[in-house]
């Protein structure tokens, strides 16, 4: 995604559209998440498993192509209301572009600018649209592992958690140029909070283009009277401090992420996605999506045992603190460990949307 630079560009009149056709629908999910998506069960993702899997949770693009008969400099101007107000906008070269990140169940809207006329209007192609089908929106960020959107799920009474506000992955060590782009102008993510422990000196790679940086060691799983083992009460405290960030608005988007993507992030995924009511099956259905990654099978773990053996002892330790539904054993372990109301219901406020029915 690129701004369109100022000053004038060579005239060019004669380009159209070709593709994507009005109406035109586009899977963005790979097969093996729409596999796991569609027929979920616990463990199904050990089919696909094996130690450093490829990256099988990659998602498709959308491809673009065009007619042009000049080499002028043109642009694609993308997306989701029809005035295309706040639209990303690419530079193109050649006659096709295949644009990844897209969000799922929605509608897009796209049109062509070329360089502009000597009065310095944008000759432009007519206006087109297409719809991307539901499902678990993952991402391809250049060099980093196991990205997604914690969002998209349906949540207890008619809400739904909003996408593009909260992402898990594995850490950003690697992350590529392209991938510091996608980051800076796609996510246009504002906090990374990173739950390994803490260096003498932390610091972000995305330092420069991301403003926020916390760094809290993450405990995970669950212990005898809470998250993580060892040291209750100082990992108890950790990880409603984890929450916390969730609570201002100012701190989004959001990428929180450890070394792998699976086990911190996983378990901080899971309770802030109780906290929303979202459906136990479906916390369990993200948690195994890090078993289609590479960073997420790096050590040979298989999803058969670890969703019972260390997901599922998430729910079972914080019955500690009562409550029937997953939902209530999230808010009552929160509140015991100094959560107030406010900021359960600033978080809800913040990440939660009506349903409503997608494109």
């Amino acid at each position: 995604m690129l701004i369109l630079p100022d000053g004038p560009l060579v005239a060019m009149e004669n380009f159209a559209p070709l593709f994507p056709l009005d109406g035109s629908r586009f899977e963005l999910m790979s097969a093996p998440v729409a596999d796991a998506v569609g027929h979920y069960s616990p463990g199904c993702t050990s089919r696909y498993f094996k130690k450093e899997n490829d990256e099988l949770c990659l998602p498709q693009g959308v491809p673009f192509s065009w007619d042009v008969t000049e080499g002028a400099p043109l642009f694609l101007f993308l997306g989701r209301t029809p005035d295309l107000r706040g639209a990303d906008v690419y530079r193109l070269s050649g006659r096709e572009v295949k644009i990844h990140n897209l969000f799922p169940g929605s509608t897009y809207y796209w049109k062509l600018k070329g360089g502009k006329r000597a009065d310095g209007s944008l000759p432009e192609s007519s206006l087109r649209f297409f719809c991307t089908e539901k499902g678990v929106r993952t991402l391809r960020i250049g060099g980093v592992s196991n990205a997604r959107d914690v969002g998209g799920y349906p949540a207890e009474g008619g809400k739904r958690v909003r996408m593009g506000m909260a992402y898990r992955s594995a850490k950003f060590d690697q992350i590529t140029e392209e991938g510091r782009d996608c980051v800076k102008r796609e996510l246009r993510l504002r906090t990374d909070l990173d739950l390994r422990t803490p260096d003498t000196e932390a610091t972000s790679p995305l330092k420069g283009i991301v403003p926020n940086y916390r760094n809290i060691a993450g405990p995970f799983y669950s212990g005898a009277t809470g998250i993580g083992s060892g040291s209750p009460d100082e990992n108890n405290r950790r990880f409603v401090e984890e929450l916390r960030v969730f609570t201002k608005r100012e701190n989004y988007p959001i990428a929180f992420h450890c070394s792998v993507g699976r086990d911190r992030t996983g378990t901080l995924a899971c309770v802030l996605g109780g906290l929303l009511g979202v459906s136990w099956e479906n916390l369990s259905l993200d948690y195994e999506l890090s078993f289609l990654s590479r960073a997420g099978t790096l050590d040979g773990s298989d999803p058969v045992r670890l969703v019972p053996d260390y997901l599922q002892s998430i729910p079972r330790s914080l019955s500690f603190y009562g409550g029937g539904s997953f939902r209530e054993r999230c808010e009552n372990y929160v509140r015991a460990w100094g959560m107030e109301e406010r900021e359960i219901a600033a978080i809800r406020a913040i990440l939660l949307e009506e349903g409503g029915e997608s494109c």
